[in-house]
């Protein structure tokens, strides 16, 4: 004989449940959530099993989403990589999420805004894989495939921003000089952009993506070089509009 299986199936209105042969009218028994004082769990169900799959997962990526941004930029993209399928999309937004990520970010800008000696200052530092919506929407603009791509900055790039963009003449521009603080906005832009648009070339004749969000009534502009030697959106350019 097989051991009995248990199972359960989620519905996102009454209808979905009358469809999975559910009844959202059904009176709930008296007792229902009661607490078994011999379990420490609701009356009927086995120690161990009174907690939520999903929110265990979410805990459990959480997790390793702040683990990995203490890596090396190679060894955290390559285990970003290996990570499950199903789990792949949580954990690179996860690791957006983070605040520390945010502050990784702004610290590494500041670092090269300082002029530290490239020793100081790794080569990229990522801010995690591109989602499946992601890939699918940079391919749709550029017809480029980045799945298994990750977001990055480097210095160059921190010191081209600041150059271009990081001067009072922005102000003429009606445009915002870019600061450390503003990096570390970008993690959070390419979490939830509002548009993912084509951007042309590059000087160099690579593919330019541009993502868009607004954020407390403030526009912020970052650009992506698609690199796939190296399989990377690297960040090449930054404004922010008033």
């Amino acid at each position: 004989m097989f051991p009995a299986k248990c199972y359960l199936l989620g519905a996102r209105s009454a209808k979905g449940a009358r469809r999975l042969g559910g009844d959202p009218e059904k009176d709930k028994p008296a007792g229902w959530n009661d607490i078994d004082p011999r379990t420490g769990a609701p009356v009927g169900i086995d120690q161990g099993w009174d907690y939520s799959p999903g929110e265990s997962v979410i805990d459990e990526v959480r997790k390793m989403a702040e683990k990995t941004r203490q890596w090396e930029y190679t060894l955290a993209k390559n285990f970003m990589q290996g990570v499950p399928e199903g789990v792949r999309d949580q954990l690179a937004r996860s690791y957006r999420s983070l605040p520390s990520v945010a502050d990784d970010v702004r610290r590494y800008a500041q670092r090269v805004i300082e002029g530290r000696t490239e020793l100081d200052i790794p080569p990229y530092l990522t801010m995690g894989l591109l989602t499946a919506d992601d890939a699918a929407a940079v391919q749709a603009a550029k017809g480029t495939a980045v799945a298994g791509y990750d977001y990055a900055v480097d210095s160059s790039a921190v010191r081209h921003i600041q150059a271009k963009h990081g001067s009072a003449a922005e102000e003429l521009r009606g445009q915002k000089p870019v600061a450390a603080g503003d990096f570390a906005r970008v993690p959070l832009i390419v979490n939830d952009p509002d548009t993912i648009e084509d951007a042309g070339m590059s000087d160099i004749g690579r593919p330019v993506v541009r993502y868009v969000k607004t954020i407390d009534k403030t526009q912020y502009t970052a650009v992506f070089e698609i690199r796939g030697g190296r399989g990377m959106l690297a960040l090449i350019s930054l404004w922010v509009n008033k």
